[in-house]
């Protein structure tokens, strides 16, 4: 059996103008010491998100390059969400599922899901995030909630609704608490 790699397929949130400012300044709020501080994990809105064997990379690599190239969608960041989450209170910021976006998601899945592999348990990754991760094609289509994660926090806060632009779906490296560690295909 080939090792299996845990990866996301996400639109990345590029710090290009003072709305997307906005995430990286509410990230560096947050409490980093337990938490995901972006200086190291690259924010994003997460479209898929498993464990595939190391092999199948490259194709996947090329495939998402040819099917899912020249894409451009704005999303409407509508409000901020405090929740409980994998390892305590996370922030993040909601995003209005649109059409646009929830085909998107619905077109990525379908193409990944093939390749999913389910992990076992191992030293790189908390039991929570094997988990997590193992079920996300139950979370996924109809139950998609489109949003970005900011962080641990304690408290909440309020955003002026605002939209951003976002390209074509890159696959990231994942880390512990589903948070992405680099991109791994342009």
């Amino acid at each position: 059996m080939n090792a299996s790699i845990p990866i996301i397929v996400a639109l990345e949130i590029e710090n290009i103008n003072i709305n997307t400012q906005l995430i990286f300044d509410l990230n560096r709020l947050c409490n980093v010491e337990k938490g995901i501080n972006f200086k190291f994990h690259i924010p994003h809105l997460t479209l898929w998100m498993g464990f595939i064997e190391k092999k199948e990379l490259q194709s996947l690599i090329f495939s998402l390059n040819k099917v899912f190239s020249n894409i451009n969608i704005d999303v409407f960041v509508n409000k901020s969400d405090l929740f409980v989450g994998i390892e305590g209170n996370v922030l993040s910021l909601q995003v209005e599922k649109t059409r646009n976006i929830e085909l998107l998601q619905n077109r990525v899945h379908h193409f990944f899901e093939p390749y999913r592999k389910i992990s076992k348990p191992n030293q790189k990754f908390n039991a929570s995030t094997i988990k997590y991760v193992n079920s996300f094609s139950k979370k996924s289509l109809e139950n998609f909630d489109p949003h970005i994660t900011i962080g641990f926090t304690d408290q909440n806060y309020t955003i002026a609704p605002f939209t951003l632009n976002l390209r074509n779906p890159k696959i990231f490296l994942m880390g512990n608490n589903c948070t992405c560690l680099e991109v791994i295909s342009s």
